[in-house]
């Protein structure tokens, strides 16, 4: 065979085969999917799956590619759901070399806010680059390092799916149960969706304060009815309706004396004035000595 059709690369990627690696590992390390092709081509002896040692399962392969192509191992331990230490013994059984973490670069200062916007807001490869005024494909080979393959993919689903369950919640107003029917889910997982996205969860049984609802305890109270008693047309506090009167720049009535305010009053007058005893102040308004003597006091 001429010296003009040999491949650059043929050189190392025998001398990876014959250190033990498989014949997939050594293509990811040469770059190149072609390497048994050109072993048989250039007479270079290939050893069968069954002589093969170091054979690896499909699942440590897999490993194995994505450790050659510069993935984190935390990361593909995420991707193929096992622990860090498994992927670990994948590479010493394939005789792979682990990276001497001095030579592997720091991410770059973008990275992190990178990670944060495709887990927390979903965002695509291009709306983040844009965002972070980086390159597009800086992003995607950042982001498959930090999160493995599919972990991108898969924290933009998540954060879609929050997302919807936020807005079902919160700008449509519709309940926990409604919420998990139309997202076929449990409303024990929208419960914890809400919690993971610090949304304050309304108390069970809360009517929700749209505006229509608010204006009609603003109507109630302008025509008359305590703060209280407009409250519970809508199913709210009374701090609440006097929350949104302020908001909405609208003058509280002075309160109006209650019935107890005037006993209180008479009593007082009947001790001092009258010199009545407690018994005698007590009979005449109906209430206990005990009460007339506080208000006595």
């Amino acid at each position: 065979m001429s010296a003009d059709v040999r491949p650059e690369w043929i050189d190392e990627a025998v001398r990876l085969y014959e250190s033990g690696l498989s014949m997939r590992a050594v293509g990811a390390q040469v770059g190149h999917a072609s390497v048994e092709y050109w072993f048989r081509k250039l007479g270079i002896p290939v050893r069968s799956s069954g002589a093969q040692a170091q054979d690896l399962s499909e699942t440590a392969q897999r490993a194995v590619d994505l450790y050659l192509q510069d993935v984190a191992v935390r990361a593909i331990a995420a991707e193929i759901g096992c622990a860090p230490g498994t992927i670990y013994g994948y590479l010493d059984k394939a005789g792979v070399p682990r990276r001497q973490a001095s030579t592997r670069k720091a991410p770059a200062p973008w990275v992190p806010a990178a990670v944060r916007l495709c887990e927390r807001d979903g965002l695509t490869n291009a709306q983040i680059a844009e965002r972070l005024s980086v390159d597009e494909s800086s992003v995607a080979k950042a982001l498959r390092r930090q999160l493995g393959p599919r972990a991108a993919g898969r924290a933009r689903v998540q954060a879609a799916v929050l997302a919807r369950t936020v807005e079902l919640y919160v700008e449509k107003a519709l309940s926990l149960e409604e919420v998990a029917a139309l997202t076929g889910v449990t409303a024990s997982t929208v419960r914890n969706r809400l919690d993971k996205a610090g949304v304050a969860r309304r108390p069970a049984g809360t009517p929700i304060p749209t505006d229509q609802r608010v204006q009609e305890a603003i109507d109630a109270y302008l025509d008359g009815q305590s703060l209280r008693q407009a409250g519970a047309l809508v199913g709210a506090t009374a701090p609440t309706v006097r929350a949104w009167l302020i908001e909405r720049g609208i003058e509280r009535r002075e309160a109006k004396r209650t019935v107890s305010e005037d006993k209180r009053e008479q009593a007082r007058r009947l001790r001092t004035e009258d010199k009545q005893s407690l018994a005698q102040i007590a009979a005449a308004l109906g209430v206990s000595r005990s009460t007339v003597r506080r208000w006595c006091q």
